[in-house]
């Protein structure tokens, strides 16, 4: 027994002996690991596809194959199961999803893949190019144990530097969804201060919007799930840069970082540190100036007496659209909406005050609250008969500009729709009716305006200064 372990230890020490040898040799270098790229045959660029894609999901049938550049990174623990990519000449971002975990261990930012496009499904939703395989009528995740036939690596990877796109918040745009993004010169708001990038307490959707701004008040939804490395860290008062993915839902932009790393503030505070802040809706703050005619009678509902002349009388104002003292704009009087209604109703029909413009382009208001299950409708009425109709499908914290419904009716009015939900993250939303080229009414006494609910959904939502300009 003591001769096989001693025989053990001098066969050991010879292993060593030898094995120093050889590391001290000349010849001696760390082994290559071989990288055996594909080198596909590249037939399709990634703003074809985009180009031919559809808003419903289509099977692709033919044998084309796209190349790209991973952008996004699952490390961070953002992106489940989906990773974002770019063309190589990087104008245009698209998503592919896979019921898989932890993609970066193999496909790291900046590396070069191809896909192989016959069998997956292609869909533009929410301005996005999607890629993937099909599930409930849309583009859902690619099996685990089939993903390896259609996404393959190259042996080419640059550096993320050169894949960045700086922007600042004036320059966001669809042209810049899905595309790694670093935001120049900004910070989070005054309202995300104290609060964790996460917060339980403050979510949507399962996750937290904050909101990012900069020195002009423009604004950015930066959104943060429970497994975000940096989810438990206190938001920044800082100032500088943001790095992450732009994406979309609905009409609102969300920007999504991928590590605690992408979190570059490092300045100073844009107009120095937060004030103590008021108390949403104090009274006697100076109310905005509003631009252009009320669209009706008490239309900013500070004389709230005025607004319910205005109101059409056979058709009345429902019950649960009542007076708010001190929550409006500026600490104003607003129009509150709070409750789940039974039916598809109309809240409330206004008739047109005497002096409104005949060429007005736009009709604005202000939103501030949420709904659940039902979004919001509103009819601006026709000089001649009939109705236009702009459907509010979603509403986040940023402005949205609509335009009116191009489904008419039987009766030759727009279709009323009222699908989608609202969460302005207790924030003043300004929304915008365009109605160049509509034949509105001028005529006073004439219905011109009606807002709309939906029946079974959720309201919680505050309304001010409706304008027509």
């Amino acid at each position: 027994m003591k001769t096989n372990f001693l025989k053990s230890i001098l066969g050991m020490a010879l292993g060593a002996v030898l094995f120093t040898g050889c590391v001290n040799d000349d010849d001696y270098a760390i082994p290559n690991l071989e990288c055996n790229d594909p080198n596909l045959v590249v037939t399709k660029q990634v703003q074809d596809i985009y180009n031919q894609a559809t808003t419903s999901p289509v099977l692709y049938t033919a044998d084309d194959i796209i190349e790209a550049r991973v952008v996004s990174s699952d490390k961070g623990g953002t992106f489940f199961k989906v990773m974002y990519l770019n063309s190589l000449d990087g104008t245009r971002g698209f998503s592919l999803a896979i019921n898989r975990q932890d993609l970066y261990n193999e496909y790291n930012v900046g590396r070069k893949v191809y896909i192989k496009l016959k069998g997956l499904y292609t869909q533009i939703r929410n301005n996005t190019l999607q890629i993937g395989a099909l599930y409930n009528n849309n583009v859902g995740q690619i099996a685990e144990n089939a993903y390896k036939l259609s996404l393959l690596n190259s042996c080419n990877t640059v550096d993320e530097e050169t894949l960045v796109n700086p922007l600042t918040l004036s320059q966001i745009s669809d042209a810049n969804i899905g595309k790694l993004i670093e935001l120049q010169n900004v910070q989070f708001s005054d309202a995300a201060l104290g609060q964790t990038y996460y917060n339980a307490a403050n979510v949507l959707g399962s996750e937290t919007n904050h909101l990012i701004t900069d020195a002009t008040g423009a604004t950015l939804i930066f959104r943060t799930g429970s497994f975000a490395e940096y989810a438990g860290i206190p938001v920044s008062s800082k100032s500088g840069k943001i790095r992450g993915i732009l994406t979309k839902f609905g009409s609102d932009y969300q920007f999504i970082a991928r590590y605690t790393t992408d979190i570059r503030l490092t300045e100073d505070r844009i107009g120095g540190e937060p004030e103590q802040p008021e108390e949403p809706g104090t009274p006697g703050t100076t109310p905005p100036e509003l631009p252009g005619t009320l669209l009706f009678t008490g239309g900013n509902f500070n004389n709230y007496a005025d607004f319910l002349t205005s109101v059409n009388a056979a058709f009345g104002i429902k019950p649960y659209a009542t007076e708010s003292a001190g929550n409006g704009l500026g600490g104003t009087t607003a129009l509150r909406i709070n409750g789940t209604p039974t039916a598809n109703d109309y809240v409330f029909t206004v008739k047109a005050p005497a002096g409104l413009p005949t060429n007005a382009t736009k009709i604005t208001f202000w939103i501030k609250g949420t709904s659940t299950g039902k979004a919001l409708s509103f009819n601006v009425n026709r000089s001649t008969s009939g109705y236009d109709v702009y459907n509010l499908s979603s509403l986040g914290s940023s402005a949205v500009t609509l335009q009116k419904s191009t489904e008419i009716n039987p009766s030759g009015n727009g279709t009323n729709q009222y699908t989608g939900s609202i969460n302005t993250n207790n924030t003043w939303v300004k929304v915008t009716l365009d109605i160049t080229g509509v034949p509105y009414t001028t005529t006073a006494g004439n219905d011109i305006f009606s807002l709309k609910t939906g029946n079974g959904g959720v309201y919680d939502l505050y309304f001010d200064n409706f304008i027509i300009e």
